[in-house]
């Protein structure tokens, strides 16, 4: 989701970190807002008196390409308020606006354009955000900020805006409500803001606040906005009703009993947003209808694992940054067939149904799980602590059966019930960290199919933290420790033991036996990652396992099990141009896997070499020896084999 004018926006080191060391610049700049007594309007031309006040700023340093030196561009900054938004206004002159680079593209979506970006941490907790840009044409992304330079582009906020191009160079304007933003109201704020423009011909990206590569952070360095006085709390409340009329028309069997060629079906429902203060929004859907959400690829997969597919409603996406388990304090995570756990997969939520009859005839089978209601709170309750909650219940499905005229239905999905809660706490400006979450699934079983497949209750979660080892916030620590617990019935349980990532079945297991008589598993995860967040040096070295009866798949996403790991990566970045290549790096790493049997099934060695030359063009050198290893997969049940050493040179 994130998109190549996100990240070269929002990493303002060349690895982004979590928390890096505010230099004085930060400190010795101020924005200053200023207070309109009647709302602007949004043409992009800066026609209006407000004009006639001095720019907030007009001081802005390149990190691209000659790090340090003044912007090769002169560009004016307002920054205006009312009772019921924020302006962020500017004018980018150019020398050859003839020359201006700007693309038509889609939301979130646009590249190889010349644009102006804004960057607010209205919390001012030096950790999180919102991002706005805008090109010449008026395309624009938009977004949030978290772990202080971590970024996602799926907030959609809803503001105005607008570009125009001129003999001078190129202006914008935007609008953004107070009511899309969350902030701790007060009679005077302080938020955190940073500005960078980017000259696409030139590769020139500056920033009102440049943070050197060899530095980590974003949010962290911002300068203080100030002026912002006197804005009150208002209701928040959105209701969005709808009427959905759908027609299908499909070819058919023409002696199908159920589709005749065309298919009519009315829905009704609503959507309901309410802000409780400034900081927090409670959600709400009643009988959704997603019919208008982009369509997933088609995917041909012929592993024995499903297919990850991202979340595009959005209902569930607003506030899933906040679900990221495990990763907290670092700029960078290597994982090498170890990855942080997934605990909430939205997507189980309305899935289609997981039973299909086994009945000759004609069978009329739902295409998706009816959600009668969902609820979901986000936002910040308290000073640095964020926190998610969700809940959802969706229908019984039942397929109708005509087997030559007798008329059945079959249960093929139960009444089921999805709970999740995440929290996290921040200390000492982020130098700690301290989180939990907790995952729920619970099914309403009578039907003997769906009860010899399906669990009857599901339960995860976990807590997670990382603390900064020294005052420089060069070294950071990261742990995590999860649990699970799944029950049901003898069957539902073995087919769990049957699973791809775990296959219990196998003739030589000998840790983790297959069990018919089980009507539960357990099992639990941890891991520890010390990383070194800054500077030319590099390091990044973890430990982890996840035991054979870890299982979290009802409302998560779960690839692996029975697994000890760990690795190191060593490396050296040089980040100053030496008139043939304007940067160089190179890494070194070394991993092993082994299961709860003793037996290696990962292992290998490795390194690559990254050279970019002063016109960005570029070469990549990799190379990776592999010694020989189990593999308890590949026949997918079966006896475990042996996959050879092997090598790869690019």
């Amino acid at each position: 989701m994130k998109k190549t004018l996100t990240i070269a926006f929002l990493l303002s080191c060349f690895f982004i970190a979590f928390a890096g060391k505010i230099d004085t610049l930060s400190h010795s700049i101020k924005v200053k807002a200023i207070r309109l007594n009647s709302a602007l309007s949004i043409d992009g031309k800066l026609a209006e008196t407000v004009y006639q006040f001095p720019a907030a700023t007009n001081s802005f340093t390149q990190r691209q390409p000659q790090e340090g030196k003044p912007a090769s561009e002169k560009t004016d900054v307002w920054v205006f308020y009312d009772n019921d938004a924020i302006y962020f206004c500017a004018k980018m002159y150019d020398s050859r606006p003839d020359s201006i680079m700007s693309l038509l593209g889609r939301r979130d979506n646009f590249q190889n354009s010349d644009y102006f970006a804004v960057a607010i941490d209205p919390y001012h907790d030096k950790q999180t955000g919102y991002f706005f840009v805008i090109n010449p044409l008026g395309s624009i992304l938009d977004g949030t900020m978290y772990n202080d330079s971590w970024n996602d582009d799926s907030w959609n906020g809803i503001w105005d805006y607008a570009a125009s191009i001129n003999d001078d160079g190129w202006s914008a304007e935007m609008k953004v409500p107070f009511s899309q933003l969350r902030f701790n109201a007060s009679d005077s704020m302080r938020w955190g803001i940073n500005f960078q423009r980017q000259i696409e011909r030139r590769k020139e990206e500056s920033y009102m606040i440049m943070v050197p590569k060899k530095e980590s952070g974003f949010v962290s360095h911002f300068a203080d906005l100030d002026g912002l006085e006197g804005i009150k709390n208002k209701p928040r409340i959105e209701v969005l009703p709808y009427v959905v009329q759908k027609a299908q028309s499909l070819v058919h069997d023409p002696n199908d009993p159920f589709y005749k060629g065309n298919r009519y079906k009315t829905t009704l429902g609503g959507d309901v947003k309410i802000g409780l203060g400034s900081n927090l929004s409670l959600d709400a859907t009643i009988n959704p209808d997603f019919g208008q959400v982009e369509v997933d690829p088609a995917v041909v997969n012929l592993s024995a694992f499903e297919t990850y597919f991202e979340e595009k409603r959005p209902f569930f996406i607003e506030g899933n940054n906040l679900l990221n388990f495990g990763r907290g304090g670092l700029n960078n995570s290597w994982n090498f067939n170890f990855g942080s756990p997934n605990f909430v997969y939205t997507r189980r939520i309305g899935r289609s149904p997981q039973y299909y009859p086994d009945a000759g005839g004609y069978i009329d089978q739902p295409n998706e799980t009816r959600i009668f209601g969902a609820a979901k709170i986000t936002g910040k309750p308290a000073s640095n602590f964020s926190f998610y909650g969700l809940t959802a219940v969706t229908q019984r499905m039942t397929a109708r059966i005509n087997d030559n005229g007798n008329l059945s239905e079959q249960e093929v999905e139960p009444l089921t019930s999805y709970s999740a809660m995440r929290g996290l706490k921040e200390f000492n400006s982020g130098n700690q960290g301290l989180g939990f979450i907790f995952t729920s699934v619970n099914r309403d079983l009578h039907d003997a199919n769906l009860n010899a497949s399906l669990t009857k209750n599901s339960f995860a979660g976990g807590v997670d933290g990382w603390t900064m080892l020294d005052e420089d916030k060069e070294y950071a620590l990261n742990g995590s420790l999860s649990g699970s617990f799944v029950s049901g019935s003898t069957d539902a349980i073995l087919k769990l033991q049957q699973m791809p990532y775990r296959y219990y079945q196998r003739p030589d297991a000998s840790y983790a036996r297959i069990d018919s008589s089980r009507s539960s598993l357990t099992g639990s995860m941890g891991r520890v990652m010390l990383n070194k967040q800054k500077g030319n040096f590099y390091l990044n070295t973890a430990f982890g396992y996840i035991t054979p009866g870890f299982e979290f798949n009802d409302f998560g996403f779960q690839w692996k099990t029975n697994a000890i790991n760990g690795h190191l990566v060593l490396g050296y970045r040089w980040f100053e141009t030496d008139g043939i290549f304007r940067t160089k790096s190179f890494y070194t790493f070394a991993f092993k896997n082994f299961n709860f049997e003793g037996k290696k099934d990962g292992d290998g060695y490795g390194g690559f070499i990254n050279l970019e030359l002063e016109n960005y063009y570029g070469f990549r050198f990799e190379g990776f020896y592999f010694p020989s290893t189990f593999s308890a997969g590949l026949t997918r049940g079966g006896p475990s084999t042996i996959s050879p050493a092997g090598y790869s040179l690019y």
